[in-house]
């Protein structure tokens, strides 16, 4: 029986951010050149591989190359930062996980400000985690087999993450 239905995974949901560029760029001429997409996870990881196909049909549509560029490190901070210093001017894109927005507790000097250095401009999609154990082990709910305190760090998890655990029938 599932108590309640996930309403977001934040943490796959892959979020595009172009530095300063709300309202400047224009349909009619945007892209004039190639776009540089920056992952900051290795090539392979859930949002490259989104980024690289969503990244296609763009090249497709537009007429202009959107190329990935994996810059894998610190979480993404890495990536994050190179795109916090480009040019404001939608040439240089950011492929992060909606999970970026933790990097303020996880990393107290960050190189960038997520609220002034970008702008959400898309979410390119959202994929649940799952657990799952083999079908011998007389496990159908993961709450009732952890100790309290894993309890209380998924739930904190899954607070911050909006989405909710679930039980399995028997």
């Amino acid at each position: 029986m599932i108590h309640c239905r996930p309403q977001s995974a934040l943490t796959w949901a892959l979020i595009a951010f172009a530095p300063g560029t709300a309202g400047t760029l224009y349909a009619q001429t945007y892209p004039a050149k190639s776009v540089r997409v920056i992952v900051g996870y290795p090539a392979g990881a859930g949002n490259d591989v989104v980024g690289r196909l969503v990244m296609a049909e763009l090249s497709k549509r537009f007429g202009q190359q959107f190329i990935v560029d994996n810059r894998p490190g610190a979480s993404g901070n890495i990536g994050a930062e190179i795109v916090a210093r480009s040019a404001p001017d939608g040439y240089t894109l950011l492929n992060a996980p909606g999970s970026i927005a933790m990097s303020y507790s996880l990393f107290p000097k960050l190189p960038y400000d997520l609220l002034r250095d970008f702008e959400p401009i898309a979410v390119m999609g959202s994929v649940p985690f799952l657990f799952v154990v083999h079908p011998s082990l007389p496990v159908n709910t993961v709450v009732a087999s952890l100790p309290c305190r894993i309890i209380l760090i998924m739930i904190i998890i899954a607070y911050q993450e909006r989405v909710c655990p679930v039980t399995l029938p028997p």
